[in-house]
């Protein structure tokens, strides 16, 4: 968490170490120790080179996590504090700190982590992976209704392949009306599969 004492214009930082790599996980809380700063509307900024976040400071001191997004790169950051007092919708004073130094720390890994997914990406590859297991149990009925259909006609029917729903011919016609098809090549023969009564042989 970082800490910040606000007295007068002077801001103390008492921040336990803080670690590169952190995503929306680093609270903060700013104390106003001095009257100055009642009723204004306050903000805390964090900067180092181009980078730059600035935060609403609630009523309370106290910025969440996820409200925040202080996410910093390792490094030396500048941070202050401001604070406007609004009237009619215009700036009408401003209190200001200066500036105090926050130091990032880098790291212990190796390589920068990934972030985790979002709760709509998790939504999104549930979604994906439910959508493939109903095409694949999908293609398995079609494949042994289809063979039950030929079966029943004794003639020629398809089974569709798994992996790309392309078609094979099946016949469960007779064996001698399976020899006589020309050509045979690519046909697959379900005679002898099923016995009497629709029952494996």
């Amino acid at each position: 968490m970082i800490v910040g004492f606000v007295r007068g214009q002077r801001l103390r930082l008492l921040t336990p170490p803080v670690a590169a790599g952190t995503f929306d996980a680093l609270p903060a809380r700013f104390v106003f120790e001095t009257g100055e700063w009642a009723g204004l509307s306050k903000y805390a900024h964090f900067m180092k080179g181009e980078d730059r976040i600035d935060v609403p400071i609630p009523e309370n001191g106290e910025i969440a996590p996820d409200a925040g997004h202080i996410n910093l790169s390792a490094g030396e950051w500048t941070v202050w504090v401001h604070g406007d007092a609004i009237e009619n919708g215009v700036t009408a004073a401003r209190m200001t700190t200066a500036a105090s130094t926050l130091v990032v720390r880098e790291t212990g890994a190796e390589d920068p982590l990934p972030l985790p997914p979002t709760y709509g990406e998790q939504v999104l590859a549930l979604a994906a992976s439910v959508k493939e297991e109903t095409e694949e149990l999908l293609s398995c009925y079609r494949e042994f209704f289809t063979a039950l259909a030929a079966k029943a006609e004794g003639s020629a029917g398809v089974i569709f392949n798994r992996r790309d729903l392309s078609p094979l011919p099946v016949w469960a016609g007779s064996e001698e009306d399976f020899a006589s098809l020309t050509p045979s090549d690519g046909w697959i023969c379900l005679v002898g599969l099923f016995g009497e009564g629709g029952e494996e042989a």
